[in-house]
């Protein structure tokens, strides 16, 4: 690999694509700093790299597969999901069965204005606007019952603002644990 690595001071490893921009707020705070030539070993490689081409193309079910396949074998399913949706670059929020966020990623907390222990004490109806609530239980219900959804969602954030998103979301990634994958905000209709 010809691009430049960096590590998080938790061991996170990164290109300059992948990494957060140099001097920002998540840069200082996770420690990032370029990990020097002499100092590579050969499991550096960048995560997002690895772990992304699914997600670049669209193919949520290649990632819902494999982490189905990676939570399974473990004894703790959800930490295994953060850990994997950490390094993925579109907001991702896992959610329980009864519909409260346990799980996502730094882009879900950007994108919604929430802080990480903000939104872990949010549901589904606190980011869904007021003037939806009336189908939000019916509509969670049908969802966990089926295999997944895919569609547009408006999603409100921290400050109130609405985000028309696409969603791609998978049911029971491991038992009673649901994901969704949101992309680029929806062209206004």
């Amino acid at each position: 690999m010809t691009d430049v690595l960096t590590r998080s001071r938790n061991g996170e490893v990164a290109c300059t694509a992948h990494a957060p921009p140099r001097g920002s707020l998540r840069w200082q705070v996770e420690g990032w700093q370029a990990i020097p030539a002499a100092d590579l070993t050969p499991g550096d490689e960048c995560l997002q790299c690895v772990l992304a081409p699914s997600v670049r193309r669209g193919d949520f079910d290649a990632v819902a597969a494999d982490l189905r396949r990676v939570a399974s074998r473990s004894h703790s399913p959800l930490t295994v999901i953060n850990q994997y949706i950490e390094s993925l670059p579109l907001p991702i929020l896992v959610a329980d069965q009864a519909g409260n966020y346990v799980g996502a990623n730094f882009e879900a907390y950007a994108l919604t204005g929430f802080s990480r222990k903000e939104l872990l004490n949010c549901s589904v109806a606190d980011l869904t606007p007021p003037a939806d609530l009336s189908d939000e239980e019916r509509l969670w219900k049908a969802f966990v019952r089926s295999d997944g959804q895919s569609g547009v969602y408006t999603l409100r954030c921290k400050d109130g603002r609405t985000l028309r998103v696409r969603y791609d979301a998978f049911t029971n990634i491991a038992d009673g644990f649901h994901i969704s994958f949101l992309t680029a905000p929806a062209p206004a209709s």
